[in-house]
């Protein structure tokens, strides 16, 4: 090619652009993919935001297996989830905000439109399984407390009539981004998909939160917790007619049950999770287990050997809903497809139920957070990686194929966008003997010959991880020129259990140390401004930023949001409540030393990094109380504090999908406070904070 002919195809190329505020709304996220019968068609999920109605909204899809053409069969101003194929792939049940609350809708697929099968007051609705006639389909429903329907508050409004008076009884009582929960438990119903009956299948006390059908229709299976306050992991498997009649308990380790399916025989019942008799707070491997249906013998775990636990558990702020089921039987019944958290990614994974070796359907740094099952050799997946919002992939079955793009609703977007490729990085900590993970996010037209400034993010959690997720406020924070550093350490997913429980009853002293570790082999590198340096998380990353400016002072300015910040007070007031010596040392009343030794509070007065806190008021996970008590004792120290607080609608998760007028609110404040403390070096200080 002639040097002319070069530099004509090079002016034709397309300048792409930083990543923008706006674009966070601009994005379109495919989620919960089913495949239907004969594997021709796929549906999915897209949630798309309304900037002008400041609220997501959620239409379904069907994309073509083949040709990868995609259409949307629901839309308008409400949200369509839950997408289940009938067992002859002739129409679509799904649930449906429209209207004045949440309901069952049945699709005949290309022949007619939607038609409402159920009339529910409201309440939320789950989806389980149809019966193998494709006569039947079995759901999960827990009304809104009476006090609070609308008809209630239409009638308060009337009358001039104050809010309801709450009589609680239980420490189970709200929900983070749901509020006040009914003192009527989540039960079974089954509804007669012809005549459009329902019929309510348990009663009483007792939480269900996963049924099945068994093969021959004849029996079904459902988890029950009867005492959900003080027993909360210890789940039974009931078994009940389908025709009605006495249930049975069927013999099961006790631990929690998710997702229950039986086998194609029978024989045996299929669940998620783990074996304990304790708080586990999510240090342990939740695996696909089995069980004999008829109650012989033990529950076994069929994937012993694996020391990761499968859920897609890498964080992100741009994910579409995750799948309908963590795993999928393989249409000759003798294996499951599930999706396994491992260092930093979430892979598609094939354990055979018979015990012998587990095969990667698909790997590689991505996240994958939801998969249909099998049918005609082929998979379909939603996934994300660090450089890609959200996508649909077909992943053929067979060992060498390899997996494509079947639908991208963002590939326009991203296309226009000039976003980086984090770059994975391993620290040894010689204070704890432990590698660690970790990526490094460098901006726009990066140079090892310039300073930077930096920002040291830490997740949430405690026990998740970060990694292949597609991070909206990282890439856009890079494009300001920060480089962001965001880590994995002790406690996080996917390095299986021994690392998971290394953090318990350890937040704090023992992360600190390899997040500190990490951060000096980034100095060692050169392009890192030591002066100019922040640090920010959430949630337990919020806990975290509190501990680190409490324990050093080589940070120029912090952020830290919807905090924890005393686990004395943080016992009573979280939406779950903190059981004695379990996970936690002690108690908050009679021996609350182990909580008080974890608490960032009593670092305050150590404090003398600059600290913005965000939080919102709707938090029923982490009380808005826990970063009101640091602002008040920086306040009273007299130190730089600045606290922003987002009202009643914003939930614990306003980052990831928070109303988007405040999310964008929350982002520019995190620029701003780090564009005042970081775009000029800081002057030594005299006194530096030490822990």
């Amino acid at each position: 090619m002639s040097a002319s002919r070069a530099r004509s195809k090079k002016s034709t190329k397309k300048k792409r652009r930083f990543i923008e505020l706006d674009d966070l709304c601009s994005m379109r996220l495919p989620g919960s993919p089913a495949l239907s019968p004969d594997g021709t068609l796929c549906v999915v999920t897209l949630q798309r935001c309304d900037e002008e109605k400041n609220k997501y909204f959620t239409d379904l899809y069907l994309v073509d297996t083949g040709s990868g053409d995609a259409r949307a069969i629901t839309q308008g101003d409400y949200n369509d989830s839950q997408p289940l194929w009938s067992p002859d792939g002739s129409s679509l049940a799904y649930v449906s905000s429209r209207g004045e609350s949440a309901q069952i809708y049945l699709m005949p697929i290309g022949i007619g439109d939607s038609r409402k099968m159920t009339g529910l007051g409201q309440g939320a609705i789950h989806l389980q399984e149809w019966s193998p006639d494709g006569t039947k389909l079995l759901f999960i429903y827990r009304p809104v407390p009476e006090e609070d329907t609308k008809e209630a508050a239409e009638e308060r409004k009337k009358t001039n009539k104050s809010g309801p008076t709450r009589v609680i009884e239980s420490s189970i009582y709200r929900m983070d981004g749901q509020g006040f929960v009914s003192p009527t438990p989540p039960h079974l119903y089954c509804l007669d998909m012809v005549t459009g009956e329902v019929e309510q299948l348990t009663k009483g006390k007792q939480y269900v939160d996963s049924a099945a059908w068994s093969p021959d229709g004849k029996s079904i299976a459902y988890t029950s917790t009867k005492d959900v306050e003080y027993k909360p992991y210890d789940e039974r498997i009931e078994i009940i007619p389908a025709k009605g009649g006495k249930s049975r308990t069927v013999d099961a380790s006790t631990g929690p049950k998710g997702s229950l399916m039986w086998t194609p025989d029978g024989k045996q019942i299929l669940y998620l999770g783990y074996e304990c008799e304790d708080d586990a707070w999510g240090t342990y491997n939740s695996h696909v287990w089995a069980v004999n249906a008829k109650g012989k013998g033990e529950a076994r775990d069929v994937m012993p050997g694996l020391d990761q636990t499968c859920s897609p558990f890498t964080l992100c702020d741009t994910q579409g809903a995750p799948g309908t089921r963590p795993f999928h039987l393989t249409p000759d019944g003798k294996a499951v497809d599930v999706l396994v958290a491992t260092q930093g990614a979430v892979h598609v994974v094939r354990c055979p139920l018979g015990g012998g070796k587990r095969r990667t359907l698909l790997g590689g740094h991505v996240h994958t957070y939801g998969h249909s099952a099998e049918v005609d050799g082929k998979l379909i997946v939603a996934s994300q990686t660090p450089t890609q919002p959200g996508y649909v992939q077909l992943v053929p079955t067979k060992k060498g194929a390899r997996s494509k793009i079947l639908w991208n609703p963002n590939a326009e977007l991203v296309g226009e966008l000039d976003v980086q490729e984090p770059e994975e990085r391993w620290v040894e900590c010689e204070e704890t003997g432990r590698k660690v993970q970790g990526w490094v996010l460098t901006p726009p037209g990066f140079s090892k010959n310039k300073k930077y400034p930096m920002i040291l993010k830490i997740h949430g959690g405690p026990h998740t991880q970060y990694g292949a997720g597609f991070f909206h406020e990282f890439q856009w924070l890079a494009s300001k020129g920060y480089v962001i550093l965001f880590t994995n350490p002790v406690g996080s997913q996917g390095r299986g259990e021994e690392y998971l429980q290394g953090l318990r009853r350890k937040w704090g002293a023992a992360d600190f140390p390899e997040l500190m570790a990490f951060v000096d082999a980034l100095l060692e590198e050169g392009y890192v401004d030591e002066k100019r340096m922040g640090v920010a998380g959430g949630s337990y990353g919020g806990f975290m930023t509190n501990w680190v400016v409490g324990n050093t002072g080589r940070f120029a300015a912090a952020c830290s949001q919807r905090c924890v910040s005393n686990l004395v007070s943080f016992a009573g007031n979280s939406d779950f409540p903190m059981r004695p010596d379990a996970y936690f040392p002690g108690n908050a009343w009679s021996e609350p030393e182990g909580l008080w030794e974890m608490s960032p509070m009593r670092f305050m007065d150590k404090v003398r990094t600059p600290l913005l806190i965000l939080h919102s008021e709707g938090d029923l996970r982490c009380n808005i109380e826990q970063s009101e008590q640091v602002f008040t004792a920086l306040r009273m120290l007299r130190r730089k504090v600045k606290f922003v607080r987002f009202p009643r609608e914003a939930s614990h998760g306003l980052s990831r999908g928070g109303p988007p007028d405040l999310r964008k609110i929350r982002l520019e404040a995190i620029a701003d406070w780090f564009e005042e403390h970081l775009s000029k070096p800081r002057r030594k200080r005299k006194r530096r904070a030490s822990g």
